[in-house]
């Protein structure tokens, strides 16, 4: 849930954006937050869900965690320590709800996974998430651009994946589908110099 939000939440509330069609990724997230969620769409794009996760108590939650801003706060999203030295298990259900909002695998390279962020200290937490797993990342800086105008600094973490990174089940598939072409040296690290 804090994954998905991370990548598709209201950096001021429990809210979250997300396209009709991965609707998946709410349900699962409502499924796991012991308050009721609210189903709501924009009225101007009907296609687009902006559904808000539980009540009081997740919204409570999320501030405990220092991960909400209030106007004139700069954007808070980050990953918390705690579940950056989580459980193995529960570091890679973190990874798959940010990947599953805002991370894509390559069609052109076969296994390449790529997680885009334009907040830099949660582009870099997750690059931390993303090692911490074992998986070779990197990541780089480039100008975000809206229709060929920089609105800022965009944060590319890339990596190589060999085992599933997605929950959703389309993203999932394409993964698993160019996995088979994935070369072993993804899995190693190699001395170059002493």
């Amino acid at each position: 849930v804090l994954g998905a939000w991370l990548g598709d939440g209201n950096s001021s509330g429990p809210r979250m954006t997300c396209h009709i069609d991965d609707r998946a990724i709410f349900d699962r997230c409502a499924s796991f937050i012991d308050e009721p969620s609210v189903e709501r769409f924009d009225k101007r794009f009907p296609h687009i869900m902006r559904p808000r996760l539980g009540g009081k108590d997740f919204s409570r939650a999320l501030k405990s965690l220092g991960v909400v801003s209030r106007s004139p706060e700069p954007n808070k999203k980050h990953i918390p320590e705690q579940y950056l030295t989580a459980s193995v298990e529960q570091r890679l259900e973190l990874l798959k709800g940010l990947l599953d909002t805002d991370g894509t695998s390559s069609k052109v390279s076969p296994g390449k996974i790529e997680l885009c962020f334009c907040n830099k200290r949660l582009a870099e937490d997750s690059l931390e998430l993303i090692r911490s797993l074992g998986f070779k990342a990197r990541i780089k800086a480039s100008d975000a651009k809206i229709h060929g105008v920089v609105k800022g600094t965009r944060y590319r973490v890339t990596f190589t994946a060999h085992t599933p990174v997605f929950w959703l089940p389309r993203k999932l598939e394409r993964q698993m589908r160019e996995k088979a072409t994935v070369g072993s040296k993804c899995q190693a690290r190699y001395i170059v110099s002493a």
